[in-house]
């Protein structure tokens, strides 16, 4: 079995590279998530492969009660944790491979993933992020579209990255859209980002149907809040978790995963 290579990328050398200026996709994914969460105003959230937590500095303390983030790097999560002594909310750190992961039903209003879905295999988490989003809850998805200049993996200094090349798989918008409606996830908001490098990023938002047959109608109120007023489109081992509420925090073993 195959180490991840997300394992061996050193925090420092992800954040670099992803605030170099060849790529510059950091900024922009600290927008995206402040936007999911302006217009969701979730009291529970869950962001998959957080990385080291760019973007939570935008979860407002009188509306969000409850966060949950998944990442494979322990490292990764050690900074974040680091970067978040008092949230003012229910904080849970989960290092996990979300491959395998098992994830609490019903239980988060939004459900934020960007650029994860193209290193995972996908089609089967999807299916347990529509379980674990609340009826009316919020899926926000950020995936990298095909370039004609550029590879997948922009080169930088930062050449750890360039290990992530060979496990990096463009995910088709118009198939995880499909993928998520046979999975009770209406798609309500679709837009391409485009990005200062002049590569761009497909931003498409789900809301969990209240029922798995219902028709558009049951959801009016739930799309309305979940576009925030926006168009509408027609690891191997233990599991390490930190609970974190204030100051209190709860540490179970540490997690490496694989692939």
């Amino acid at each position: 079995m195959t180490t991840n290579p997300w394992l061996d990328i050193p925090a420092d050398d992800y954040v670099g590279h992803m605030s170099h200026p060849a790529v510059n996709q950091r900024p922009v994914l600290n927008r995206l998530l402040h936007e999911a969460l302006v217009s969701g105003r979730p009291r529970t959230l869950l962001v998959l492969g957080c990385c080291t937590g760019n973007g939570l500095e935008h979860v407002d303390r009188a509306i969000t009660e409850r966060v949950t983030v998944v990442d494979i790097n322990s490292s990764y999560l050690r900074r974040l944790a680091d970067q978040c002594p008092n949230p003012g909310y229910d904080l849970e750190i989960r290092c996990e491979d979300l491959n395998d992961a098992v994830l609490e039903r019903d239980a988060f209003e939004l459900v934020h993933a960007a650029l994860l879905f193209e290193y995972v295999a996908w089609r089967p988490l999807i299916q347990r992020v529509a379980q674990t989003l609340r009826p009316g809850g919020v899926l926000n998805v950020v995936l990298q579209l095909p370039s004609t200049s550029s590879p997948a993996v922009t080169p930088t200094q930062f050449t750890s990255l360039q290990a992530l090349e060979p496990v990096f798989q463009f995910v088709d918008p118009d198939i995880l859209s499909q993928a998520a409606e046979n999975a009770a996830l209406a798609l309500v908001l679709r837009r391409t980002e485009p990005l200062p490098s002049g590569k761009a990023f497909e931003v498409l938002r789900f809301v969990r149907k209240r029922f798995r047959n219902a028709g558009v109608d049951p959801l009016k109120r739930d799309l309305q809040t979940a576009t925030g007023g926006e168009t509408m489109a027609s690891p191997d081992g233990a599991s390490r978790s930190v609970q974190r509420s204030g100051a209190d925090v709860h540490l179970r073993q540490p997690f490496h995963g694989q692939i």
